[in-house]
């Protein structure tokens, strides 16, 4: 019985220190650009130079990265930009009969954007976005989703 509370008080301290733990911001740079995700009152924003942009996701929010942790940057000659994953928000697996073993819902999410930065440094949001593909902070989506995201515009 001891052992228990003993078990318990660790779990509540170790929850605690998580509960007040800040996370880091994700940061990515693009043709000197320096894209900045931060989340505030439970959404996320893009911080970049001295502007704030609303993702409209909610929750958490993340680049997706490669191995390293770097974010993943498709560069499109024809579009003379780069694209950037941005992807979070609720996860909910309510839908599914058997869940993808790699969605977490505290990690992963089903909304995705597409941030568009130009050689010229001028950022823009895709017309695109996705609430339908999951994506965890290390998912690899496929060059075809990058595509999408840079090149439907309004």
């Amino acid at each position: 019985m001891a052992a228990v509370k003993r078990l318990w008080a660790i779990l509540a301290v170790v929850l605690t220190a998580c509960a007040h733990a800040q996370p880091i911001p994700q940061v990515a740079s693009i043709h000197g650009v320096s894209l900045e995700l931060v989340k505030s009152s439970n959404q996320c924003f893009l911080h970049y130079q001295g502007k704030q942009l609303d993702l409209g996701i909610e929750e958490k929010c993340f680049f997706l990265v490669d191995n390293q942790g770097k974010p993943i940057i498709k560069y499109y000659d024809d579009i003379g930009a780069s694209v950037v994953i941005v992807a979070g928000g609720v996860l909910d697996l309510s839908g599914y009969k058997q869940p993808p073993e790699f969605a977490k819902p505290e990690a992963c999410g089903q909304q995705s954007k597409g941030l568009i930065v130009s050689k010229s440094g001028e950022v823009s949001m895709s017309a695109f976005s996705s609430a339908s593909m999951i994506f965890c902070p290390d998912s690899k989506a496929d060059e075809k989703v990058y595509w999408l995201f840079g090149h439907k515009q309004p």
